[in-house]
C-alpha cells in the first residue's frame, strides 16, 4: 500500500492512506509523513486509542 501511495504522491503530488481497523499505522506516522504521505483514519478516535492501548501493553 505504501508502494501504491508513493506511486500516487509522484504521479498527482498528494497521497493519503486510509485505514479503519488496522491501529498499527499510527506506528507509522511520522515516517510517512516525512516521506510525504497523509494517514486518513477513518475512526481515528478509535484508531488512536487502539493504537495507544497496544503500546502500553508492549
Amino acid at each position: 500500500m505504501v508502494a501504491a501511495a508513493q506511486v500516487a504522491l509522484c504521479e498527482y503530488g498528494f497521497c493519503a492512506i486510509a485505514f479503519a481497523a488496522d491501529s498499527d499505522w499510527h506506528e507509522w506516522e511520522e515516517s510517512l509523513y516525512t516521506a510525504g504521505l497523509q494517514l486518513e483514519p477513518i475512526i481515528e478516535g478509535w484508531s488512536r486509542s487502539k493504537h495507544l492501548e497496544k503500546k502500553s501493553k508492549k
